[in-house]
């Protein structure tokens, strides 16, 4: 519709809609009775653009309280056997309590709160769209298409929608899109509206999909009771690529847990001081936390499970990691670690070559000059050094039989 206007018979006036309501008027017009949930993303769309409001009872939409909701991660194993793992997609808000005139001080509430349709519809779950393409191989073209398009904002996904019985609904959900940062929602019950920024819902999908393949939208549901949607991944396939997820949630602020407890970076605590020894080239003495311990005890890699939960390594503490596993890792015999004392590492010069491994660590400090000397030298060494060798030890090797005479290289 070009042009689209409302009429007051009573006050003999006209109105003339606005773009965005003319879009909302085409698209239901004909669609039968609608709940409140179906039209509330296009209401909250006019209220964030100032054209428009919804009048709830006694009180306009606008005027509830708004929270931001952001997304979280809870892992957790399935089953006794532990063959599948459970992914949930939470949303939580966030809300500081004014301080109470007992204790006067502020306490801040979280609260869990229903997705936005969008993921329950990016589904195969009983109330989600997907199970309305033909194959489950056009369905999981379409997400990543769509994905696609509302991240540049081109609409390539049309093409998949071409016999999609509901083709409209998947191009006036694109339209919200474009026409906002974020996706909007309310509770009719607490008097509050809620925000869900796209860039956030974005990049978790695309995590998803990029570390899990489009795949794991097949055993999507939707846990209404919990208000999370859960994905169902092989416990081997989440393990391999759950490095690369949580490098690609953290970056945008996300929260990952495990059996509900937070996944955290390892915040080493190791410490090496040199102390010379007579009896050898010098000695390092080591310090370190009971989780330090457990992460050395543990085999190498980015993801370790401890007491504490589970611990991400970055490629510069997993080196940290394999090289102090050389003296403390699993089955190596040491004592457990004394209240305010270390254990030693002895290096020998025998493993002189272990000196580059303290310099790729950046511990730089624990060398003398001349050991940096020489390492310098060797890593730019052109020819091997020759040395003389003794006339008689010559003479001698010269007169054993079938041998040849050495030379002084």
């Amino acid at each position: 519709m070009e042009n689209l206007y409302l009429f007051d018979w009573h006050e003999g006036q006209a109105y003339h809609l606005p773009a965005i309501l003319r879009q909302f008027v085409s698209y239901y017009v004909g669609q039968g009775p609608l709940s409140i949930h179906q039209i509330l993303p296009s209401v909250c769309t006019w209220i964030g653009q100032g054209v428009g409001d919804a009048l709830l009872g006694e009180q306009f939409l606008g005027q509830y309280p708004t929270l931001t909701a952001t997304p979280e991660i809870h892992l957790r194993p399935r089953g006794k056997q532990q063959k599948q793992m459970e992914l949930a997609v939470y949303f939580h808000t966030t809300e500081e309590v004014a301080p109470s005139a007992t204790t006067g001080n502020s306490t801040t509430i979280s609260q869990i709160v229903a997705p936005p349709q969008r993921w329950i519809d990016l589904s195969f779950a009983r109330n989600g769209q997907l199970g309305l393409f033909k194959t489950k191989r056009q369905a999981l073209e379409f997400v990543q298409a769509y994905l696609t398009a509302w991240e540049g904002g081109y609409k390539d996904f049309t093409k998949f929608l071409i016999n999609y019985p509901r083709r409209e609904y998947w191009e006036q959900d694109f339209k919200l899109l474009q026409a906002s940062s974020q996706d909007w929602s309310a509770d009719f019950a607490a008097q509050k509206a809620y925000l869900y920024p796209h860039n956030l819902q974005i990049q978790v999908l695309n995590a998803l999909l990029h570390c899990f393949t489009p795949a794991v939208l097949r055993w999507a549901s939707w846990d209404e009771e919990r208000r999370a949607m859960i994905y169902t991944v092989p416990a081997p396939k989440l393990w391999a690529a759950l490095a690369e997820f949580y490098a690609a949630i953290t970056k945008a602020g996300v929260k990952i847990y495990y059996q509900d407890k937070v996944v955290q970076p390892w915040h080493s605590t190791i410490s090496l001081q040199r102390r010379h020894q007579n009896t050898d080239w010098f000695e390092m003495q080591v310090e370190m936390s009971e989780l330090d311990q457990e992460i050395l005890q543990a085999p190498a890699g980015p993801l370790i499970l401890t007491r504490q939960g589970l611990v991400h390594l970055t490629d510069e503490q997993q080196q940290l990691q394999r090289f102090m596993q050389k003296y403390f890792g699993p089955g190596k015999n040491h004592a457990a670690l004394a209240p305010g004392k270390g254990l030693t590492i002895r290096m020998s010069k025998a493993r002189i070559f272990e000196l580059f491994e303290l310099k790729k660590l950046g511990l730089n400090d624990l060398l003398t000059p001349e050991e940096h000397a020489i390492c310098d030298h060797l890593l730019h060494l052109e020819k091997l050094p020759t040395y003389p060798i003794d006339p008689a030890a010559n003479a001698t090797a010269s007169t054993s039989p079938n041998s040849s005479a050495l030379t002084n290289r």
